[in-house]
């Protein structure tokens, strides 16, 4: 498999981008998550019933129409840190795009963020400028949603980013990767593949149950079956909720 993609990336050259489709439940899509993500695309996969006819359209409304190229969300070096990826190879229409980072300084509350891509007939350039809002006094009441809903968006999309990487790379950029995602899914209280999902027992019993979550070829067998087995353990000690 390794061999398939380094021949697929090879032969693009970075020309152009790679959409896979998974058809069914017994396809590989790791293997073609992968190779789309090393040529700047995408995959998905279509999973059989009546409505897999729609599945397609949809995938296909989804790519069809690209509006920019090469995307690059540019801000002061001076003014953040820690920023997610900010620069997109593709942005299609009926798409959106997040960064998030860290401000260096709390003081600076305003500072200007340069966009810029490449269009169908010519480039593209846009600036603007970033204002930081200040969420508890926008929303007093409703603290336990937006309290560090920006902090948390922000390690999102980092466990991600990192959950990608460690599926590309060398085996000590794997291992990496998936270290940092692991240890930020735990800050964070995330569920991941590298994590365990808790689940709550009934008020008769105080005591917690872990469920793993599946894996890409646990998932497709219980597909083929008909139903999903979780296993279940107690914990040693007390949990963290994810």
């Amino acid at each position: 498999i390794p061999v398939i993609q380094e021949n697929v990336k090879a032969a693009i050259g970075g020309q152009m981008s790679l959409f896979s489709l998974g058809f069914g439940n017994d396809v590989k899509y790791p293997f073609l998550d992968v190779m789309s993500r090393e040529n700047n695309g995408l995959a998905r996969r279509i999973y059989e019933g009546s409505d897999a006819a729609l599945q397609l359209q949809g995938f296909y409304d989804e790519v069809s129409s690209p509006l920019l190229l090469d995307v690059d969300l540019r801000y002061p070096d001076n003014a953040v840190d820690s920023l997610t990826t900010n620069q997109f190879s593709q942005l299609f229409n009926g798409s959106e795009i997040v960064v998030a980072g860290r401000r260096k300084d709390n003081d600076i509350d305003n500072f200007p963020v340069q966009v810029s891509g490449q269009g169908q007939s010519n480039d593209f350039s846009e600036q603007g400028r970033f204002s930081a809002l200040d969420w508890s006094g926008m929303y007093p009441d409703d603290d336990y949603i937006f309290g560090d809903f920006t902090e948390r968006l922000w390690a999102y999309l980092t466990i991600q980013q990192l959950l990608d990487k460690s599926k590309t790379g060398d085996a000590e950029e794997k291992a990496n990767a998936s270290a940092e995602a692991l240890d930020m899914s735990l800050r964070y209280s995330f569920v991941t593949p590298l994590t365990s999902m808790v689940v709550t027992k009934p008020e008769t019993d105080d005591s917690p149950m872990i469920a793993d979550k599946l894996t890409e070829e646990q998932r497709q067998q219980a597909e083929r079956a008909g139903n999903y087995n979780y296993g279940y353990s107690a914990p040693p000690a007390p949990p963290t909720y994810f």
